[in-house]
């Protein structure tokens, strides 16, 4: 146990963008917040001198309503950049710098190295953007204390204990978006070990795949499943419901594609065991 913190404690350590980014936002939405205080402050002194209300009345379900959504959206879409941008390099980097030598003279095998990886990249990043949006809501909750009336028009249920609410509602979501996006992790794990850019390679394989599917097959079917992949993680975010951004419906492609990523992660785990 104290050998897996660690090696999570290493990764924090050497992708500080993990961290740098989601507080480099709570910056600038305390700087943006800041801006909407003093505009609501200038919007109520010519109210009282009778130059009319210029609120818009915007109406979004949840917390803090339409300004809640755009803190959850951007919440996930950085975890999913982070998370993105973390297993293109994570692999590759440890190869390069030449510390997986380090961690083979260490009582670490390939496969706890790789899953450590994944477990960092599925779950401690979207640990970390939680507290991005938990940061921002508190944020919103302590400027509506302020001014509750100016901002009643488009920051609906708002309270302390909606925060927290709010909070389990985007973990739970990034959980199952987690799983979706897990093929796709692991195929980026397997490309970073073969080529420098595996992110570019990825996608134009994908699409010469598609291309090909289309013009010389006559069917849609391999652009569909790349489409539904790729989109699948933000579209179980941000739908209504969870199970209409989530595949549970269709059983037989969720079986295949979680099957896809586990082999996909074995080869992810007998590359690094080659090299």
């Amino acid at each position: 146990m104290k050998t897996s913190l660690y090696m999570i404690e290493k990764e924090l350590l050497e992708h500080k963008i993990v961290t740098r980014l989601p507080l480099f936002l709570v910056a600038c939405a305390l700087l943006f917040i800041t801006g909407v205080v003093w505009n609501i402050e200038y919007r109520l002194t010519i109210n009282s001198v009778g130059f009319g209300d210029f609120s818009q009345s915007i109406a979004v379900n949840g917390y803090a309503g339409v300004i809640g959504a755009i803190n959850f959206a951007v919440s996930g879409f950085v975890s999913l950049l982070l998370t993105t941008l973390y297993l293109s390099k994570a692999l590759r980097k440890e190869k390069e710098e030449g510390s997986i030598m380090f961690w083979r003279s260490m009582p670490v095998t390939d496969t706890k190295s790789v899953m450590i990886k994944m477990v960092f990249a599925l779950i401690i990043i979207p640990l970390v953007c939680s507290l991005l949006l938990m940061a921002a809501d508190v944020m919103i909750w302590m400027v509506s204390l302020v001014f509750t009336e100016a901002l009643s028009n488009f920051m609906t249920s708002v309270s302390f204990a909606g925060i927290f609410i709010h909070w389990a509602e985007f973990v739970g979501r990034m959980v199952i978006a987690s799983v979706a996006l897990f093929p796709f992790a692991s195929l980026i794990m397997v490309a970073s070990q073969k080529t420098k850019h595996p992110i570019i390679a990825v996608f134009f394989v994908g699409y010469v795949l598609s291309l090909l599917g289309t013009y010389l097959l006559g069917t849609t079917v391999i652009s569909d499943i790349l489409h539904q992949n790729l989109s699948l993680p933000m579209a179980i975010l941000l739908k209504d419901t969870v199970s209409e951004g989530a595949l549970f419906g269709n059983v037989n492609y969720s079986i295949i594609s979680l099957v896809a990523g586990v082999a996909l992660f074995a080869a992810a785990i007998k590359l690094r065991a080659d090299n």
